[in-house]
C-alpha cells in the first residue's frame, strides 16, 4: 500500500526542543504559523506513514522521551507495544509527553501500526495541537552510533 514518508532528522528523540533556527515543529496541518511554531516540513495530514529518519531512526518510542524533544514541546509515543508478528495489525494509544504525567495520555490519539516485516507503518491522525508531534528513534538490530547534536 501507499504510505508517506516521515523523514525530517529532527523527529529523534536526541533531538531538543528547537532546531538550530529556533523553529519547532507539529505534526498538525491546519496550525497558523507563527514565529517559532511550524507545521512539521514532511507532515502531510492524517494518513499512512513510514519513518524513514537517517541512520535507522524509524520506530516511534514505547517510552516517553521526555518534554521537550524531537524538535517540539510535547513528543508522541506508543503506549505499548509495536506487533511482533509480521503482517499483524494493532491499534495503539500515542501520548504525548509534556511533562504531565496523569494527563498525557488523556489528550492522546488513537493510532494503527502495522508490522511489514523490516520496518512499521503508521497510520496517523492529525495531533491535538501545537506543539505535538510524532517522535522516532533508533530502530536497527545494531548498535545507535549516530545522535543528534
Amino acid at each position: 500500500g501507499a504510505y508517506k514518508e516521515l523523514y525530517h532528522y529532527t523527529r529523534n528523540i536526541n533531538a531538543g526542543e528547537f532546531d538550530r533556527e529556533g523553529k519547532r515543529y507539529c505534526d498538525f496541518s491546519e496550525y497558523a504559523k507563527g514565529t517559532t511554531d511550524f507545521v512539521s516540513p514532511d507532515w502531510m495530514g492524517a494518513g499512512w506513514y513510514k519513518f524513514t529518519g537517517p541512520y535507522d531512526i524509524n520506530i516511534m518510542p514505547e517510552k516517553p522521551p521526555g518534554t521537550g524533544h524531537c524538535n517540539t514541546k510535547a513528543a508522541g509515543w506508543v503506549a505499548g507495544k509495536h506487533p511482533e508478528t509480521p503482517g499483524a495489525s494493532k491499534t495503539v494509544d500515542i501520548c504525548f509527553d509534556f511533562g504531565e504525567k496523569l494527563l498525557e495520555c488523556l489528550d492522546g490519539v488513537s493510532a494503527n501500526i502495522t508490522n511489514c516485516g523490516d520496518y512499521f507503518v503508521y497510520q496517523l491522525p492529525e495531533v491535538p495541537e501545537c506543539n505535538y508531534r510524532y517522535c522516532s528513534q533508533y530502530g536497527g538490530t545494531g548498535k545507535a552510533d549516530w545522535y543528534y547534536e
